[in-house]
């Protein structure tokens, strides 16, 4: 029983290949091999990445509700008056004293945001200093409200050990007209 089977099978293989040619055969037998990968393992694939998609879209929008949940109201941080930029300016200027740095060529610019409704103060300036000073004076500043570190560029000073100079761009985001 398993001879016949077996050699109806070289007849058909022999069959197709009088019929079709060898580029044909091997065509053909290059399609079945894609079906079964197709049926077999790519599209079961498929069903895993959609239903993981679908897992990570409805943990993302779950993410988006909390946080705009966190954003009204009370719990949205207060943006700085407008008022505040000279208290800000002597705080920052405090800041270096405490850390031993000297701040040098300062230059202040204002450009209004957000269809006037905010006002970016941004000051440019070159700090002088030992480095554990300066690190400790730039992560004091950074926790200023309404103040953010757009830029630091540090050069190591070539005549005092240990010191180094940077170039720092500082913004401070606050309310127009308060």
């Amino acid at each position: 029983m398993i001879g016949l089977s077996t050699h109806r099978l070289q007849w058909t293989l022999q069959l197709l290949r009088h019929r079709c040619g060898r580029a044909g055969t091997a065509a053909l037998a290059l399609g079945a091999v894609a079906l079964l990968a197709l049926y077999g393992q790519i599209l079961p694939g498929i069903d895993e990445a959609t239903a993981r998609l679908a897992t990570e879209s409805a943990e993302t929008d779950r993410l988006r509700r909390e946080v705009a949940a966190g954003q009204s109201g009370a719990a949205r941080q207060a943006m700085p008056a407008a008022a505040t930029y000279t208290g800000f300016l002597r705080t920052h200027a405090e800041l270096a004293l405490q850390q031993g740095i000297e701040l040098t060529d300062i230059d202040f610019a204002t450009r209004p945001e957000a269809g006037q409704r905010y006002l970016r103060h941004t000051l440019r300036y070159a700090v002088d200093g030992p480095y554990p000073a300066l690190r400790a004076y730039l992560e004091a500043v950074e926790r200023l409200p309404g103040a953010r570190i757009d830029s630091v560029s540090l050069v190591r000073a070539l005549d005092r050990d240990g010191a180094v100079n940077a170039l720092v761009q500082l913004s401070y985001l606050v309310e127009a007209g308060s």
